[in-house]
């Protein structure tokens, strides 16, 4: 066992794998060499390219136009070399097209495009169904491998660690740029999570700026205040009244607390009948109450 444990082992030493109260790491030739990194992993789907459309021009005498098959045609030619379209998008233009109905001289051309697109469509799903499940399959294993690390080295050598690091590095070396794309949106989420729980609260669905604005103003001003507001993202807005009354009912159930919402007016968004030039306010004592826009009341964001 204590060879086993050094790394230095057999697999008659070693047995068929050790737990080590992790994972198991399996015997390969003569030495315990792999964790078994990526298991279930299989090759990357290639999605195929589609050549640029070369174009058409329809031919014929004005007796044998119909107007209604040249637009879907022209749809279908505009929409392929929209890079903004999808697959799926370009493909149901050229759908579209080989379905008209009557004399339809392209329907042969358009099913062939329309088929073409659809294997990119296809393609592009499985491709990433596949980075999903690498992804997922990627956090366990460096999971795995950072409790490996942390061993201490009589119960795994440091040789052993750098050859389950470089066996992992190669496992997942055709998945590197997906992953790092993952790994860069995941740091990129949490810091704005952290942002927010610095900035903001969460309560009946939404996310309310933490502190009200420190001093009163009118409806105006209000919603300007909250456009402009760039507290951890910038698309903050002043909420409406059924929000704020939300809010309010959250706050008497007990089931948030936060600071700064004692009883008083704060505006909302909403624009229902009242005075000419009128806004609606809502008071922490649950009354909705309608008042010129010209009037002060307290002010908290909305996200």
């Amino acid at each position: 066992m204590s060879k086993c444990k050094s790394g230095t082992g057999s697999a008659n030493d070693c047995g068929a794998l050790l737990q080590l109260g992790l994972a198991p790491l399996y015997a390969s030739g003569d030495k315990a060499t792999t964790a078994g990194f990526g298991e279930g992993l299989g090759a990357i789907t290639v999605v195929p390219s589609v050549s640029e459309f070369q174009g058409i021009v329809a031919t014929g005498g004005l007796a044998d136009a119909d107007p209604g098959l040249l637009e879907t045609l022209q749809t279908a030619k505009r929409t392929d070399k929209d890079a903004q379209q999808s697959p799926t998008q370009r493909a149901n233009a050229w759908d579209r097209l080989a379905r008209y109905q009557g004399k339809n001289p392209y329907r042969e051309m358009a099913e062939q495009r329309r088929d073409r697109w659809r294997a990119v469509a296809e393609a592009q799903a499985k491709r990433e169904a596949e980075l999903q499940r690498a992804w997922e399959q990627y956090q366990k294993d460096n999971a795995k491998l950072q409790g490996l690390l942390a061993l201490d080295d009589d119960v795994v050598s440091p040789a052993q660690k750098e050859a389950y690091k470089r066996e992992l590095a190669q496992v997942y070396a055709p998945w590197r740029a997906a992953i790092a794309a993952r790994e860069a949106a995941a740091r990129e989420a949490a810091a704005r999570e952290a942002a927010l729980a610095q900035a903001g609260f969460r309560a009946a669905g939404l996310v309310w700026q933490k502190q009200p604005a420190p001093d009163e103003m009118n409806w105006e001003s209000a919603k300007s205040y909250c456009q402009g507001l760039t507290l951890a993202g910038s698309d903050w807005r002043l909420p409406t009244n059924d929000e704020l009354l939300a809010l309010h009912k959250a706050k008497l159930s007990g089931t948030v607390a936060f600071p700064g919402m004692d009883t008083g007016w704060y505006w909302s968004s909403s624009s229902l009948p009242g005075p000419p030039g009128g806004g609606w306010p809502v008071g922490f004592d649950e009354f909705v109450h309608a008042v010129g826009v010209n009037s002060t009341a307290r002010v908290r964001c909305v996200r």
